[in-house]
Parts: structure tokens; sequence; C-alpha cells
């Protein structure tokens, strides 16, 4: 599943809407399957918590609501698996991204806020864990691309906002070359946006 997950994060990079789209039919086929495969094997063997299990495999087969009742059902059983938080941060994440794409912004907007708002949770309670800032840095990613390509709005308070997440992130787990990829890609847009506002 993470590797799915990682895939379809580097395809949101690709300006291209035709080329992003045909990435991420092939990824779909190449890694989404077996991910659901391996997780409706072992969900079997999921005896603490079975309903984080299933929340999993309703988010990869992208059923959200069912992803969603399942992870809170999963919270009020362990209140402390903070997990949970991550999975909803990626699921509220990924519905902002497709709305992004479908040019509806407001939608996307709310989406991205609630995603923060659970990786932001996932900061407090696991500080040490570097997926809540990671999530937080994918998550700046898609609102300062957003606001600077769909009104051309002003995203250096965004920015300087992305770089504490994603320098956290990178503390956290120096060797998550992802993440800087999160950086260089958010660092482009702030420099295009400098260009066109000719600072």
């Amino acid at each position: 599943g993470e590797i799915y997950n990682k895939q379809l994060e580097d395809v949101e990079k690709i300006r291209s809407d035709k080329r992003k789209e045909l990435e991420r039919k092939t990824i779909e086929t190449e890694y989404r399957q077996p991910a659901l495969n391996f997780l409706n094997q072992g969900s079997v063997y999921a005896s603490e918590v079975p309903e984080y299990a299933e929340a999993l495999i309703a988010y990869y087969e992208q059923n959200w609501d069912s992803a969603l009742r399942k992870s809170n059902q999963a919270r009020k059983k362990d209140p402390e698996l903070y997990e949970v938080d991550l999975l909803q941060g990626d699921m509220f994440l990924q519905r902002g991204t497709k709305e992004r794409i479908a040019a509806n912004y407001k939608e996307a907007d709310r989406y991205f806020k609630m995603a923060h708002d659970k990786f932001t949770e996932v900061t407090k309670v696991a500080r040490s864990d570097p997926r809540g800032y990671d999530g937080l840095c994918r998550t700046w990613y898609q609102v300062i691309y957003t606001t600077f390509y769909s009104s051309g709005g002003n995203i250096r308070p965004q920015v300087q906002n992305s770089m504490i997440d994603c320098s956290n992130a990178l503390k956290a787990d120096p060797e998550r070359s992802d993440i800087m990829a999160w950086q260089l890609a958010i660092y482009s847009t702030y420099q295009e946006f400098l260009m066109i506002s000719g600072e």
C-alpha cells in the first residue's frame, strides 16, 4: 500500500494533466490491486482492531465513505491508534487533490484543511513519527499549487509554513528523499510565483 501511495504522490508533481492521468492509471494497475490483495489476506488476521484493516482496504478501493466510517469505528475501539489520523489525512488529501484536478477549488480547499488538521493531530501525539510532518508537507504542496495556479494568489506565507513542516519531517527521518522532493516542488512553484510577481 505504501508503494502505491508514494507512486501516486510522485504523479502529482507532473504538471501536464494528460500525462498525470496516464501515469495514475498505470500505477493503479501495477500497485493498487496487489496492495488490496495483501490487505484482504491480512485483514483476516487483524485481531485487535479489524476495523482499521477494513478502513485501509476501503481506502485503497477509494471507497471514501466506508473508509471514513471504518476508521472512525477503529478510533472508538482504540483511541490511541494515531494511524487513524494518518489514514484520514491521506484520504482527505487524495479527495482534495481529485477536486483540485476537477477544478473544484473550494471543495479542494475544504479537504486540504481537513487533511492538515488530521496530520497536525499526528504531530502532537507522535512527534518522532515523520509521517505526520510528511503529510503536512504533501498537503502544503497541494494548497500552494491550488492557490497559485487557480487564482494567482500570494503563496509566500504558505511556503514559509510548508518549509517548517517539511524540515520537521526531515529532522524526524533525514533519509526521506521524497520529502526533499516535495520541498523542491514547493520551491519551484515559489520561484515561478516570484518571477511572475516581479520579485
